[in-house]
């Protein structure tokens, strides 16, 4: 068996490479001719390993010619249950579409904070876990992914100091917002950094701006929790560090003065 696990190898790698080569998601009628062409490749393996030992005057010619064919049948159908199985995983994971649905609508959206509010200039950027979303105006439930990021700017303010819209804004609490979502994408930089496919490696589907005009329903934090206590503790020292920074700085000038 272990002499087999080279030709399966090779072949999952293989069959992954070529899936990162594709412009597109395969339909699911291709992925299932793909997985059953596959498993045929790998039946007809099996069935050449319990062949060829039965037929004891295969001379030595014919008994190599058995052992490649099922060598191939093995790499074919790994490459094959590779191609299928990542476009799969793709296809499960791909909410774009439902995204492109709703993108430019106001969504009132309920969830939990999932990791340490990032600063900065303008506002704040964090991971958020859907519980709910429903169109703002006819009130219809809206399927989202899982996990999406959020951006919360304040345009009124000149600078994140002057700003305390998100000072309660703390990972595990739950909170609702009024949302607008887009598609992930980034700049158009050929070599460089690819921002989609970042995105799209840490599982985050949709982003989206929350609304804070002044015809928009106001953020509303629902409850707290001890969900996420390392980004808790990260953010409980990183307002430490602030705290004591402006406290120095504060003196400092005192000082001048």
């Amino acid at each position: 068996m272990l002499k087999l696990a080279p030709s399966l190898a090779m072949g999952w790698i293989l069959g992954t490479a070529l899936q990162l080569q594709q412009e597109d998601i395969w339909t699911v009628q291709r992925i299932t001719a793909s997985a059953l062409f596959g498993l045929a490749l790998l039946v007809c393996a099996w069935a050449l390993s319990k062949l060829g030992p039965t037929k004891s005057f295969l001379c030595g010619n014919k008994s190599d010619l058995f052992k490649g064919l099922q060598h191939l049948s093995l790499f074919l159908g790994s490459v094959a249950l590779a191609l299928s199985f990542i476009n799969v995983r793709c296809l499960l994971q791909d909410h774009r579409q439902l995204v492109r649905d709703i993108e430019g609508q106001d969504i009132s959206l309920t969830g939990v904070v999932a990791s340490l509010p990032v600063q900065g200039v303008l506002g704040v950027r964090f991971k958020f876990q859907v519980q709910s979303a429903r169109l703002l105006d006819s009130q219809r439930t809206v399927h989202l992914p899982a996990g999406v990021d959020l951006n919360w700017f304040d345009r009124e303010g000149a600078s994140m100091g002057e700003s305390r819209a998100w000072a309660d804004l703390n990972p595990g609490d739950t909170w609702q917002f009024v949302v607008r979502f887009k598609v992930p994408h980034g700049l158009r930089n050929p070599g460089g950094f690819d921002e989609e496919l970042w995105l799209w490696e840490n599982g985050v589907m949709a982003t989206g701006t929350i609304r804070v005009g002044k015809r928009d329903t106001a953020p509303q934090k629902l409850s707290a929790s001890w969900r996420f206590p390392i980004a808790q503790a990260r953010q409980s020292t990183r307002s430490q560090i602030a705290s004591s920074l402006s406290s120095v700085d504060y003196a400092s000038q005192s000082h001048g003065v």
